[in-house]
């Protein structure tokens, strides 16, 4: 899919919709499966557990995340792209604008990918062992991966790029080509 010819509206809709529903899904699968692997004693405590916790931490840091993204940040970007195509005056701005305001949570992407690349060591643990709960948590922790560096690289260079783009436009009054 070609998102630069989408609206920023279809473009937060597809991370609302698709994005978020699937890396919830993976989330709830992966934690139960932790639980599965750990109480079964299929890898050992001491490589489980660190990554057992890796995960309860990047959860505890992507359920905010998730939230600012959907309380604050995606509906400032509907009401100015609705501004926009309506001619009428933009939102207030955040102290410093978009850019400032987004940058906190490109911070937190990285972070995010980060706790993924942990991920992915524990995968090559648990691919290991010859264990259909295991193979089942490293292939959602792949899903997660997958799903959460898409979403991630939507944001960081489509979505947030064109919504400072645009509003840098409407601040300065700047005539755009609306397709």
């Amino acid at each position: 899919m070609i998102w630069f010819d989408k609206s920023l509206a279809q473009v937060m809709e597809h991370l609302r919709g698709h994005h978020r529903a699937v890396s919830l899904e993976v989330l709830a699968r992966c934690a139960v499966l932790f639980e599965i692997v750990g109480e079964a004693r299929l890898l050992d405590a001491e490589l489980l557990e660190p990554l057992r916790q890796a995960f309860h931490k990047f959860i505890n840091e992507l359920t905010p995340h998730i939230e600012r993204e959907k309380r604050i940040i995606f509906p400032f970007i509907e009401t100015m792209e609705e501004a926009w195509e309506r001619n009428t005056p933009p939102p207030p701005r955040f102290e410093g604008g978009l850019r400032a305001a987004v940058a906190p949570i490109c911070l937190e992407h990285e972070s995010l990918n980060e706790a993924l690349r942990q991920f992915r060591a524990g995968r090559a643990l648990l691919v290991c062992i010859d264990d259909r709960s295991c193979r089942h948590l490293a292939n959602h922790l792949r899903d997660l991966e997958r799903e959460l560096h898409e979403a991630m690289n939507l944001e960081n260079f489509v979505l947030y790029p064109r919504a400072i783009d645009l509003e840098d436009q409407l601040c300065t009054g700047a005539v755009l080509a609306q397709t």
